[in-house]
Order: C-alpha cells, then structure tokens, then sequence
C-alpha cells in the first residue's frame, strides 16, 4: 500500500532505503549513495512526528552516517552534526544505548582537536 502523507510508518521507508544506501557506500566506496543516504536520513526524521518512539532511532542512523562522512572527508561540521544528533536522541529517549555513542562522538572531537592543537 501507498503510505499518504501523515501515515504513521512514512518515515520507515527513507530511514531503511538510506541505511542501505550507507551500507552500499561502505562496500563500494562511492560518494553519491553516501550523500543519498545522509538526505534520506534527514527526511525521516523530519517526516516522523514529534513523540514518535522511532525519532532518536532516526537521529542515530543519521548521526552514525555523519560520522561515516566525516571519516571520509575529515570535515569536522560532519563530526559536529554527529554529536549533536546523538544529542538530540538521548534528550528524547533518556539514558541507554545512546549515551554511550555520545561519549564516543565526543571522544572523537575531543581527540581531533587536541590533535590539530599540538600540531600548530
């Protein structure tokens, strides 16, 4: 069936066609289906309506594909963006899972910019 616009499993469609994208890209390394997969993302997100159980499942999968970028490109936006969707998951959901893949986020700006610091 069609989902029209306000159905409930609407954003189920570009978050799992975007994760596949971000898998085929980790396969085959081309850019494209990584910058495909990273506007798919972001649709679900802003598809799902706010209180939807699914909403910081989105914002994961997006910030995990930001990461992804960022290991490619090195630009540190990508990592930023990353952090704060994890963030954004953990304000909804609250402690678990989430939390830990923040501290990694974290981790990894903290550790590049001392990097960049010591290099000056």
């Amino acid at each position: 069936a069609i989902h029209t616009d306000g159905h409930p499993k609407k954003p189920f469609w570009p978050n799992n066609l975007g994760q596949s994208l971000s898998i085929r890209y980790r396969r085959f390394g081309d850019v494209t289906e990584l910058e495909r997969s990273i506007s798919l993302l972001e649709s679900a997100g802003k598809l799902t309506p706010s209180g939807h159980p699914k909403k910081p499942f989105w914002f994961n999968n997006l910030a995990g594909t930001f990461i992804t970028r960022y290991e490619r490109f090195g630009d540190v936006t990508d990592l930023e963006r990353s952090i704060s969707l994890f963030k954004d998951a953990v304000q909804l959901i609250g402690n678990g899972v989430f939390m830990a893949k923040t501290a990694s986020a974290n981790y990894c700006w903290f550790a590049i910019n001392a990097s960049e610091r010591s290099s000056t």
